[in-house]
C-alpha cells in the first residue's frame, strides 16, 4: 500500500512540474516588438500603416484585423476595436519577426523544444502541429510546425 501510495505522489508532483515547465513568461509572450494587451496605435507607430485591415463584428466582440506585408501578408495584428487593444498578433511568413527569445518562422522545431520546453499543449489541425505555451495570466504563445519547421507564430491575450 505505501507503494501504491508513494508512486501516485510522485507522478502527481511529476505532473505538476510538467504543467509548470510549459509556462511562459509576459514577457516572453511578444512577436514583433508587440504585445497582446497593447494599444493599436503603437502597433502603426511601430509598423506604419497597415497594407490593409478589416473590422468584423460578433456578438461577443468586434476586431480590427491589420494585415502587413506584400504581396501577400505574412502578418496580422488583430485589435479589440472598443478598447483599442491587441487580442492577437500572428506570423506566417520568415518576415523578420521574432519572439524575444529569438523564434522565427522558418525555425526548426529543435529550436522550439530548446527555447521553450517540450511541456507545451500541442494538438494537430489541417497537418499542422500546434504548441502552446501559456502564462498563469490569460496569455499564450502558440506555433504552428510542419516538416518539422515552425510555419506560424501567434501571441494571443484572452478576455
Amino acid at each position: 500500500m505505501k507503494k501504491i501510495i508513494s508512486v501516485m505522489a510522485a507522478a502527481l508532483l511529476l505532473m505538476f512540474s510538467t504543467v509548470c515547465l510549459a509556462n511562459a513568461t509576459d514577457s516572453q509572450i511578444s512577436l514583433g516588438g508587440i504585445q497582446p494587451g497593447c494599444s493599436g496605435d503603437y502597433v502603426i507607430q511601430v509598423y506604419g500603416k497597415p497594407a490593409h485591415k478589416v473590422t468584423r463584428h460578433t456578438d461577443l466582440m468586434t476586431l480590427t484585423t491589420y494585415y502587413y506585408g506584400s504581396p501577400k501578408p505574412t502578418v496580422e495584428v488583430a485589435v479589440f476595436t472598443n478598447s483599442n487593444t491587441v487580442h492577437h498578433i500572428r506570423s506566417t511568413g520568415n518576415n523578420g519577426f521574432y519572439t524575444p527569445d529569438g523564434l522565427g518562422v522558418g525555425m526548426s522545431e529543435s529550436t522550439v523544444y530548446r527555447l521553450y520546453g517540450r511541456d507545451g499543449f500541442t494538438y494537430n489541425h489541417d497537418g499542422v502541429k500546434y504548441i502552446e505555451y501559456g502564462n498563469s495570466g490569460n496569455r499564450i504563445l502558440n506555433v504552428g510546425i510542419k516538416d518539422s519547421k515552425v510555419v506560424s507564430i501567434s501571441c494571443s491575450v484572452y478576455e
